[in-house]
């Protein structure tokens, strides 16, 4: 749930459909650094669909705007529709006597049959803001990041780590909302004036962008 009182913005948001990504890393102990692994395990639970509603619950409890509604017919000229997008990385490396034998699940265990790998993840979260027109008007970035922890076989050890990542992103993208709100204000009245056939072309007033 959020942890601070935003200054609410005196219009509605209209949250449309978001877009995920999902990307796994291991260690290249050789070269120190991190590769992708290929195609990432598939999980139920992380979809779409579930970002959506997260987004969707997280800005209505947070009470940033005077209402926040999924349905694209909730649009109007005083309504600022956000789209989010979100890239969930999971980082995964092994510990000093970790030898790897598999990779496919990401659940990597050294020959005694025990985990010998740590693993964090990174939500970068990027959500953009258009006038009903759908002229755009801003877009917003963060990444949340989990602490490190031992890989086990527990089904549900993946969810706290995404969810403390996700939450601490969106955290920080409704700080940035607030702070902007005179601007997304001014910005909005400003894409209403302004024709969607001019283009998407940011609408910050002159002098103020960020």
């Amino acid at each position: 749930p959020p942890l601070a009182a935003w200054q609410q913005l005196p219009v509605r948001a209209v949250l449309q459909p978001g877009r995920l990504d999902r990307v796994d890393h291991t260690l290249d102990a050789q070269k120190h650094r991190y590769r992708p692994t290929g195609r990432p395990e598939q999980i139920a639970w992380m979809n779409p669909a579930r970002i959506d509603a997260l987004c969707l619950e997280y800005f209505s409890e947070a009470r940033l705007f005077q209402g926040v509604s999924a349905q694209r017919e909730a649009v109007s000229d005083a309504t600022l529709v956000l789209r989010p997008r979100v890239v969930v990385k999971q980082y995964i490396r092994p510990s000093v006597s970790g030898t790897m034998l598999t990779l496919g699940t990401g659940l990597i265990y050294n020959i005694l049959g025990g985990s010998a790998h740590y693993r964090y993840v990174v939500c970068d979260l990027a959500v953009s803001v258009e006038g009903a027109s759908g002229r755009a008007i801003t877009t917003y970035t963060s990444a949340g990041q989990s602490g490190e922890r031992l890989v086990t076989a527990r089904a549900d050890q993946l969810g706290p780590l995404v969810s403390y990542a996700f939450t601490k992103a969106l955290e920080d993208v409704a700080n940035q909302i607030s702070a902007d709100n005179d601007l997304l204000m001014r910005a909005l009245s400003a894409s209403r004036e302004a024709p969607a056939a001019q283009g998407a072309a940011l609408v910050w007033p002159a002098g103020t962008e960020p």
